[in-house]
C-alpha cells in the first residue's frame, strides 16, 4: 500500500490520513491524485509539508504499520462518500471525499497549507466524476449485443444516470 511506502519513507511507525494523502498523489491515475494534480499537487513538495508538520520519525518501523484513529475514520468516511454517489466500491475519489470529512486531521492541514479549501475539492471531484460517467455512456452507446443476450448496457446506463443525478446536488 502506497500510504504504508510513505510512512517507512518518513521513519513514522503510524499510517495517518498524511500518508493516505501521499498515497493518493502518489498513484497518479486515480480521479484524487489527477484532481490534487490539477491543484498543483506534487509528491515532493507533499512529503515536504508533511515532513514540516509531522517531523520523521525515529526509523523503528514495524512489518505492519498501524492505522491511526483518524486515517480509519478516514477510510470509513470514504465508503459513506462512496455508498452517497451509488458506488459499490471505494475509489481514490472517496479516500480523498473522506479526507474532507476530517478538518481536523493533519491531512487536512497539509491541504491547507497549499490554500486549499474543501468545496474546492470536493467540487473538482464531482465534475471528474461526471466525466468519467459520460465517457463511459459514449462507450456504452457503442457497445455490439450479441445472439439476443441482455445488454449489460441499460443497467450501466441507469446506474450512469443515477451517478449523474447524485453529482447535481
Amino acid at each position: 500500500m502506497l500510504a504504508q511506502e510513505e510512512a517507512r519513507r518518513l521513519g513514522h511507525n503510524f499510517v495517518g490520513s498524511e500518508q493516505i494523502l501521499l498515497g493518493l498523489i502518489g498513484e497518479g491515475n486515480g480521479i484524487a491524485a489527477k484532481c490534487l494534480k490539477s491543484f498543483g499537487f506534487n509528491l515532493k513538495d507533499t512529503r515536504i509539508a508533511v515532513e514540516k508538520i509531522c517531523g520523521r520519525g525515529d526509523g523503528s518501523i514495524a512489518i505492519e504499520i498501524p492505522f491511526t484513529p483518524d486515517a480509519k475514520r478516514q477510510l470509513a468516511f470514504s465508503w459513506d462518500e462512496a455508498r452517497q454517489l451509488g458506488h459499490s466500491f471505494i475509489g481514490t475519489e472517496n479516500v480523498l471525499l473522506g479526507l474532507l470529512n476530517l478538518p481536523e486531521s493533519t491531512g487536512m492541514k497539509i491541504l491547507g497549507s497549499f490554500k486549499m479549501e474543501e468545496k474546492n475539492i470536493r467540487s473538482s471531484i464531482i465534475r471528474a466524476l461526471g466525466e468519467v460517467a459520460a465517457n463511459l455512456a459514449q462507450g456504452c452507446d457503442k457497445f455490439v449485443v450479441k445472439k439476443n443476450r441482455q445488454s449489460n448496457c441499460r443497467s450501466l446506463n441507469e446506474r450512469l444516470c443515477c451517478v449523474t443525478k447524485k453529482l447535481r446536488w
